[in-house]
């Protein structure tokens, strides 16, 4: 082996991904970043659409506005755990590390809903329903591994 080789594998700081990192910490920084990029991207969207239109409709009673308050801190409580930075998930903070997986859970079981809610529709809308909803999947549960995988969790 050369000594490059020996040296590098010597080095506390550079880990391979079966080990529980990235590369150097700049590295494993900003690969995490870019795998929870696409998931707080899509929160953000998602809690900007829920607000901006419970606001719009809520507009009728009382009641309707009550009702649209709560709907909207139950999507705030979904979305927020991806909006938040990373440095909030590191070790020994359970609470945190359960409600990103809680969250991920519970945005999984809201698009399966929409998902068979939407099988009425013709094949073709059907399946692009279907599609953008295991993408917005995909993104949640990656950045939830991104998360675990980084050694932040």
């Amino acid at each position: 082996m050369s000594a490059l080789v020996v040296e590098t594998r010597a080095d506390p700081v550079h880990r391979s991904l079966g080990e529980g990192g990235w590369g150097t910490p700049e590295e494993d920084a900003a690969t995490l970043t870019l795998l929870r990029a696409p998931a707080a991207i899509a929160a953000a969207c998602f809690l900007g659409g829920a607000v901006l239109g419970q606001a719009v409709w809520s507009s009728a009673t009382p009641a309707a506005r009550t009702f649209a308050v709560l709907r909207c801190l139950a999507v705030g409580v979904v979305c927020i755990p991806f909006l938040l930075p990373s440095k909030h998930y590191r070790a020994g903070r359970s609470a945190m590390r359960f409600w990103i997986v809680a969250a991920a859970v519970a945005a999984s079981a809201r698009s399966i809903q929409l998902v068979v809610s939407l099988y009425p529709l013709p094949l073709g809308s059907w399946l692009i329903a279907a599609a953008v909803q295991a993408g917005l999947m995909a993104t949640v549960w990656l950045a939830v591994y991104a998360v675990r995988r980084s050694g932040v969790m």
